[in-house]
């Protein structure tokens, strides 16, 4: 029985041991208290030794074990702005040439809302560039020149006569010129160089300069002689310079879910309310009016211009409501005859108030020495270009013509407010999801090369100051040709 029992006693010690040491336990030396439980024989230990090894091994498998579980991993927390694991992007926006070099030439992507990859919708996809011009001919050498004949030496004596001196070789005719090769074909834009300058350019930005700047409008620098002279943010009527209030501009890298810059990196939102991104609020009263452009509105009989396409419309008239309004001094390039600029036009009016006196107004108004008896290429007679080929100004009444196209698709009776409607999605995150938008159109006007011309961009309310609208405005570009000035997709 002793025996058993101290068969009992060292089988513990061993196992207590070894279990403590498999686990990388830090264990206090066991020192016996007695000779007699330290003096085990060596039979014993060699059979425990023996008979244990195999099943401690496997229990001491599944007790020390740290093999982290599946389930243990961080879950992903698509909306913190932050990729987390199995995330492709969160909240962010990046150029499309950083996603598929091979795919996209420009534009800007939006991480998608479940955060899985981007919404490359607003992405530019490569064309095929020009061709490239053919080299020109190699001219023809040139012939050489006869070697001149040799003068006949002088005759012997007392002093010899001298010989005459050889004529001189006729010198080689000169080589053709090589034939000119073909210039290539000018690729699909055939744009002047548009600098880049909307970097990192703030929100919240107060100086007017900034907000030419997120167009893709840059100032005059001694590499560019052309561009930006000077920038004045006031009310409609030109007063006002550092009142408007800060809520009705701003620059952003995006607006809502899916709407980024056509082009650079920012773009300019102007508002009759308050830009926010999405606007919570569209009925906000700035308290605020002013006159419309003078010359603009006495060339249109006094009274903001009807819409053609709008039957039995009563326009409305002064004051302008909630205005804001860049006044740009620009130098075109010597070689520019023409610009243009993206607008994409958001109205609380839709639908309710359309070819009714509520009608926003956004204006581009062009001071130019530019004329021509080309009916096509004549800017419009009131200098106003954001009007479409109808005369319909920019703005909610855009609905009649097939401009505004941004809203929902009609689930019943097909009507004109909206049979042109493509359909809601790009509202989305933008706060007009009940209402409508026109998408990005663009805005064009004819120059003198290399004059100094003058660019009013105005945004206002008409006959009340709620229902706010919403204009973007982004990619400048100067253009070598004459255009059809105006406004259209």
């Amino acid at each position: 029985m002793k025996l058993f029992e101290r068969y009992l006693v060292v089988f513990s010690v061993l196992f207590t041991g070894i279990t403590f040491i498999s686990c990388n336990v830090d264990v206090k030396k066991i020192v016996p208290k007695n000779d007699e439980t330290a003096a085990a024989d060596d039979d014993l230990s060699d059979d425990l030794s023996d008979d244990l090894s195999d099943d401690l091994s496997d229990d001491l498998s599944d007790e020390c074990s740290t093999e982290p579980d599946e389930d243990s991993d961080t879950p992903q927390i698509c909306g913190n702005n932050m990729v987390d694991k199995g995330e492709v992007c969160d909240g962010n926006v990046v150029n499309c040439v950083d996603i598929d070099s091979s795919k996209f030439i420009g534009g800007k992507a939006k991480c998608l809302d479940d955060c899985s990859g981007f919404n490359t919708i607003t992405c530019s996809e490569k064309e095929d560039n020009g061709d490239s011009g053919n080299s020109g001919d190699s001219g023809n050498s040139g012939n050489t020149g006869n070697t001149g004949d040799t003068g006949n030496s002088g005759d012997s004596g007392n002093s010899g006569n001298t010989g005459n001196t050889g004529d001189t070789g006729n010198s080689g005719d000169s080589g053709d010129s090589g034939d000119s090769g073909n210039s290539g074909n000018t690729g699909n834009s055939g744009e002047i160089i548009t600098p880049v300058c909307d970097s990192l350019i703030a929100s919240d930005t107060k100086d007017p300069a900034d907000l030419a700047k997120a167009m893709e409008l840059c100032p005059v620098s001694i590499e560019f002689p052309y561009g930006l002279q000077s920038a004045l943010l006031t009310f409609s009527d030109g007063t006002g310079s550092g009142d408007v209030p800060d809520g009705q501009y701003a620059v952003y890298e995006s607006f809502g879910s899916s709407i980024v810059p056509v082009s650079g990196d920012a773009f300019l939102l102007f508002s009759t309310g308050a830009v926010a991104d999405p606007v919570s609020n569209l009925s906000v009263n700035n308290a605020k009016t002013h006159n419309a452009p003078s010359d603009w509105y006495e060339t249109n009989g006094n009274n903001f211009p009807a819409s053609p396409d709008c039957k039995d419309h009563d326009p409305s008239n002064n004051p302008a409501r909630d205005s804001v309004m860049l006044t740009l001094d620009i130098k075109a390039p010597v070689n520019a005859k023409s610009f243009s600029f993206d607008a994409y036009f958001f109205s609380a009016d839709y639908s309710a108030y359309v070819c009714t006196q509520f009608n926003d107004f956004f204006v581009a108004l062009l001071d130019s020495a530019y004329s021509t008896d080309t009916p096509d290429f004549q800017n419009p007679f009131d200098k106003n270009l954001a009007v479409d080929e109808n005369g319909n100004s920019l703005g909610v009444n855009f609905v009649m013509s097939g401009l505004f196209t941004v809203c929902k698709l009609p689930d019943g009776e097909m009507t004109d407010l909206n049979k042109y409607c493509e359909g809601s999605e790009p509202l989305a995150g933008t706060g007009y999801e009940n209402h409508g938008a026109t998408g990005w159109l663009k805005v064009k006007g004819n120059i003198v090369a290399g004059e100094e011309f003058k660019l009013r961009l105005a945004l206002w309310d008409s006959a009340d100051q709620i229902l706010d609208s919403l204009v973007i405005l982004d990619n400048w570009k100067w253009h070598k040709e004459n255009i059809m000035p105006g406004t259209s997709k």
